[in-house]
């Protein structure tokens, strides 16, 4: 069989491998500083391509740290709010809110009055035979309830009948865009101190008023634009603060 032709030239292999070398290396004499400068370079680079992106890695969490709002904070003061609406404190405070007197005097006005129906005097009586302290008091008629309720004050607030009737109903039907009446509130929240940073019960309500209108759907992004419309001092003690000395140090590290 005939030989193939080749395409091209045939590589032929170093005769003297090691004199090649050699001979190499002293052409490349004059370029000896070049080529060490040259292979240091490369091995830093090396380096450096294996510790930059956890450089920049660190770097770019410290920085988000810095754009996040601060939540710890945020749960101290939303856990001190709760813990003075929570229904274990609202079972405690409210006979005092309502400041209920059933005396012989309001049973006669009520059983005698022309404005209350039959029925509702029934279930009246029904309730004052078995009354004790544990009593529903929001299972009486609306009628009944604006004959025993009055104004009064708790805490240094004045609370209204119209303030106590409304504050009943909210218990009776509450769902999570419930919020009680403001003097209510004022009767029930106290001031809170977070990092130095007094918040009182007017900008907890007014945060309160801000955070109810989120839903379910709300994201991230409609928590921070509420939070923007937040008091100045909630805003003081939630705001995300960049640890500048952190960031240098990663940066010059």
């Amino acid at each position: 069989m005939p030989s193939r032709p080749h395409n091209g030239p045939v590589s032929e292999k170093a005769k003297d491998f090691k004199g090649s070398i050699k001979r190499l290396l002293k052409e490349l004499s004059d370029f000896k500083i070049l080529i060490i400068i040259s292979l240091i370079l490369a091995a830093l680079g090396s380096i450096l391509s294996i510790l930059s992106p956890n450089q920049l890695s660190n770097l770019t969490d410290e920085i988000s740290k810095g754009l996040i709002v601060n939540t710890k904070n945020l749960e101290i003061l939303s856990n001190e709010i709760s813990s003075s609406l929570n229904e274990e404190t609202l079972k405690e405070k409210m006979p005092a809110i309502l400041n209920i007197e059933i005396n012989s005097e309001k049973i006669n006005l009520i059983n005698s009055s022309i404005d209350i129906s039959d029925a509702d005097k029934i279930a009246f009586n029904q309730f004052i035979s078995s009354y004790n302290e544990n009593s529903n008091i929001m299972s009486l008629p609306s009628s009944i309830l604006n004959k025993l309720l009055s104004n009064s004050s708790y805490n240094g607030v004045d609370i209204t009948v119209n303030d106590k009737l409304e504050f009943l109903n909210i218990i009776s039907n509450y769902n999570e865009n419930s919020i009680f009446p403001t003097n209510i509130l004022k009767a029930l929240l106290k001031e809170i101190t977070i990092d130095g940073t007094l918040i009182n019960v007017e900008d907890q309500i007014n945060l309160l008023n801000i955070m109810i209108t989120m839903d379910k759907n709300s994201d991230s992004s409609d928590l921070y634009q509420k939070l923007d419309e937040a008091p100045e001092s909630v805003q003081k003690v939630i705001e995300p603060i960049m640890d500048i000395e952190a960031v240098k140090k990663l940066l010059y590290s």
